[in-house]
């Protein structure tokens, strides 16, 4: 394969990788577009993950019977197909339904791809992409929209599967299926990593108001601090990276309404990813790629229950916050009463575990009384800013659960470790 081709497939790489995350400060966006719940439009990135995780599980049972040329060019065909349909997709059935087969898609190719490109290459690239995912589908979101993300993938997927017609095909099993304790090492890794490229990024949008783009801005902390941390520190262990990447989660538990803790919490994580994920990657070989969406699947289902579950709590918490505001608010008293009224609609309207927006209610009492204007503004500026509070003050058990996940993973990596010292002294 000449270097144009190979640099084309490392590219491939990094974009089946980074779409494990790639739609996340999409939808906002999807959520308008379809207006279907939040947990419904959520199967949107779930859909993707699961099914790379299922169809690497399969390809691994199947490594043996099967060369890496077909699964390549199949899984480029399947993933270019699908990220055109996504780009053109109606509805929300439709899009979760392709975003299953892009994942299929992928898996293939990150298959396919490892035997050609090297274990090293392919975990590197793969460890960018996952990292600038949230970044690159921001930025796309904002500056254009959400079918931009698919828009960008196909011409290079399809610039892949021409690279791919001139593959050798060997076994698929040719570079090794994996050390059993790193797959495990990378399914926590990567289910702790949906702390920093999923919730962080919600964070940032929903709790810090930050735009698309803003957010996106801050994101690219992650890839920037994975790439600076590999050339500055290149020998640092694996366990180091795990510690890191934990520390960057736990700031993120301890200090989520603060956007420099947010910040700082993000370079970290990124830091400790560019150390831990490329010799997990690399050393779990073709079970990493089940292995690593798999995580991303365990992330999920673990972390977005407690998210869920303390939003709601922390809603009805800031409801009750907020009536006290009201009530000591230096607004004049016969403004007051209407105000209160048409906040109180607002609260039965938005109901239960769910934040209301008062923008009419305000605007109302800003016509009424143009000259308590002021002080009606500062007193919706205190609302709001209770209620970012409360959704920042969401995410710190979500966070923690997802630091203790980096931290297991520090246990098949020691097991490792002592498995190789047993060895050189038998040797």
């Amino acid at each position: 394969m000449t270097r144009f081709g190979r640099v084309t497939l490392l590219v491939a790489v990094a974009l089946v990788a980074a779409d494990s995350a790639i739609v996340v400060l999409a939808l906002p966006q999807l959520l308008v577009r379809f207006g279907q719940p939040i947990p419904d439009t959520a199967w949107v990135v779930t859909s993707y993950n699961l099914a790379a995780a299922i169809a690497g599980a399969v390809v691994v049972i199947a490594a043996h019977r099967i060369h890496t040329r077909p699964v390549l060019i199949g899984g480029l065909v399947l993933f270019s197909a699908a990220t055109i349909g996504c780009a053109v997709s109606t509805s929300l059935s439709m899009l979760i339904a392709l975003r299953a087969a892009q994942g299929v898609g992928g898996a293939l190719t990150l298959a396919g791809a490892l035997a050609e490109l090297g274990a090293a290459w392919w975990a590197g690239a793969a460890a960018i992409g996952a990292a600038a995912g949230p970044a690159l589908g921001g930025a796309l979101t904002e500056i254009f929209d959400w079918r931009a993300i698919f828009v960008v993938q196909a011409p290079v997927a399809i610039g892949a599967l021409v690279a791919a017609l001139r593959v050798p095909s060997i076994p698929l099993s040719a570079r090794g299926l994996g050390r059993p304790s790193s797959n495990v090492a990378l399914a926590l890794i990567s289910g702790a990593l949906v702390g920093a490229l999923f919730l962080a990024v919600v964070l940032l949008v929903e709790a810090h108001g930050l735009s698309p783009l803003r957010a996106a801005a801050v994101v690219t902390l992650l890839p920037a601090a994975a790439l600076l941390v590999r050339r500055l520190a290149p020998r640092l262990p694996v366990e180091a990276g795990v510690v890191i990447l934990a520390c960057g989660l736990g700031l993120l538990a301890l200090a989520p309404e603060s956007l420099a803790a947010v910040a700082v919490g993000l370079a970290a994580c990124g830091a400790g990813l560019g150390v831990c994920l490329p010799p997990t990657t690399e050393e779990s070989g073709l079970a990493g790629v089940a292995s690593r969406h798999g995580g991303v699947v365990l992330g999920l289902l673990l972390l977005a229950p407690i998210l869920s579950d303390d939003v709601n709590h922390n809603a009805d918490v800031a409801k009750t916050d907020g009536i006290v505001l009201v009530v000591k608010a230096p607004v004049p008293f016969l403004d007051k009463i209407p105000l209160t009224i048409d906040l109180y609609r607002e609260l039965r309207k938005a109901g239960h575990g769910k934040l209301p927006d008062f923008t009419s209610a305000f605007d109302k009492a800003r016509r009424r009384d143009e000259d308590a204007s002021a002080k009606l503004t500062a007193l919706q500026q205190a609302l709001e800013d209770a209620q970012q509070d409360a959704i920042a003050r969401s995410f710190k058990r979500p966070f923690a659960v997802a630091s203790i996940l980096a931290l297991v993973a520090l246990v098949p990596l020691a097991g490792r470790r002592l498995a190789t010292v047993l060895r050189q002294a038998v040797a």
